[in-house]
């Protein structure tokens, strides 16, 4: 079990829901009447750090709730946005951060308010037998629950409007999931997953909740055959989609060809620049990808040496330099097991996680070869050698290389024949590693054929 620390409490505004479970990580609308104590609620809170514990009300009397009927435990929010409707009333949005429970409700003037003691637990990667109690929830989850939940009209387009990405972040789901469990599920079997604070026993009563549901679904027989036709439609659409989608590919193929014919009957415009240029960059590996030049790439950052080296990239002109270590499952690559070739990168956004990771969002610009790497100040750091020519490319040129780039990822090519390339692009240029590509991709088609 992950250890629970324990926070200092804190008095913070209370909105009890009805009916509504907020967990960490999922969001929940709700609307406001001009008069009312939700209204004096968020007042409260927008006149302060907009931070409120939204709680689940037992009688769902909704105008004037009861102290008695109010959760001691619920979820601290934050006020993320208010919308202003037709009718004049508002629309408020709410993110969930954490858990907090109740040590001492009052009210005043309408308002509730209450003693809050937050409870923080270190999310991230979960256990063996967690974890594999975790995928089995999501595919009750995402396999039959959704689909039964949309033939009885309760569906899919209420679920999963989820605040937080939980790449990178196992335990995560397990809230998300349970807070898009919506009404099929009583609301007493959501708040005793909101309070169960052990990520496996969590999990486990997840798992259990669903596989019950499901099978009150599975005894209707007309609503079985509703989903059954339902999934068949899906799946045709599914086919045709990709049908369309590699006939679009192929010919995009075709027409990359026809292209790097043309640019090999272009007059040369001089002397290939081979002048290599050298600047000193923060250096990040990273794992089981490969980020190529012209492309934009999301991943989640969680490594201290890595987010250390973010920091750097920020600190001065927001580039880093991202290569491909050779073990995926390895936490702190040694500096000879990272691959010296890689891309210099511009950090266009990052987003701070939950679970203290971070979503980063970058532009490869060109290639480069680290001519060494050293991790002395607690990150890794080299001087990368660059060729000066790329900047002279032209328009043609970089649309053919995108073209090039999302032919090469559409059919999957491995992390290694991808690694081949950008070692082909730096060395050889770019007109000999789209034709490596060509080739590379014609083969894929082959065997998949």
């Amino acid at each position: 079990m992950k250890r629970v620390r324990k926070l200092q409490a804190r008095r913070i505004p209370v909105l009890p829901v009805g009916d509504v479970v907020l967990f960490p990580g999922c969001v929940i609308f709700v609307v406001l009447n001009k008069l009312g104590f939700r209204q004096k609620t968020v007042d409260k809170a927008m006149a302060s750090d907009r931070m409120l514990l939204v709680v689940s009300d037992h009688a769902n009397t909704g105008a004037d709730p009861q102290t008695k009927h109010i959760a001691h435990f619920g979820t601290i929010g934050r006020i993320a946005e208010i919308e202003t409707l037709p009718d004049g009333s508002s629309r408020v949005r709410v993110d969930g951060t954490q858990r907090g429970k109740v040590l001492r409700l009052t009210r005043k003037e309408g308002v509730f308010e209450a003693r809050v003691q937050p409870i923080d637990q270190r999310r991230g990667k979960l256990g063996r037998v967690a974890a594999k109690a975790l995928n089995y929830a999501m595919d009750l989850f995402f396999g039959k629950y959704t689909d039964y939940c949309d033939a009885t009209g309760h569906g899919s387009g209420d679920m999963l409007r989820c605040v937080a990405d939980p790449e990178g972040n196992h335990e995560l789901w397990c809230d998300i999931i349970a807070g898009n469990l919506g009404p099929p599920i009583a609301r007493a079997k959501r708040q005793e997953l909101l309070e169960t604070l052990s990520p496996l026993k969590r999990i486990r009563l997840l798992s259990k909740i669903l596989k019950e549901r499901i099978e009150e679904f599975l005894r209707d027989p007309e609503l079985r055959k509703k989903v059954q036709a339902q999934r068949q439609l899906e799946r045709e659409q599914a086919r045709e989609a990709e049908r369309q989608r590699e006939a679009e590919m192929a010919s995009k193929l075709e027409k990359l060809k026809q292209d790097i014919v043309a640019m090999l009957l272009l007059p040369p415009s001089g002397p290939r620049a081979t002048t290599p240029r050298v600047a000193e960059l923060p250096i990040m590996p990273i794992r089981d990808m490969v980020v190529l030049p012209f492309t934009q790439t999301q991943f989640v950052v969680g490594r201290a040496m890595s987010l250390a080296a973010l920091d750097q990239a920020h600190a001065a002109d927001n580039r880093i330099f991202l290569a491909t270590q050779h073990d995926a499952n390895v936490e702190v690559p040694k500096p000879k097991k990272i691959y010296r070739t890689g891309t210099i990168a511009h950090i266009l956004q990052t987003l701070n996680l939950p679970d203290n990771n971070m979503k980063v969002l970058v532009q490869g610009a060109q290639t480069g070869k680290a001519m060494k790497i050293d991790q002395s100040q607690g990150y890794f750091r080299g001087p990368i050698e660059t060729q000066s020519e790329l900047k002279e490319l032209s328009p043609e040129t970089i649309t053919v290389l995108e073209d090039t780039w999302e032919l090469v990822r559409h059919h999957f090519l491995p992390t290694g024949d991808q690694l081949r390339l950008l070692e082909s692009f730096h060395k050889d240029g770019p007109l000999e590693c789209i034709r490596q590509a060509i080739d590379m991709i014609t083969a894929a088609l082959k065997r998949k054929s």
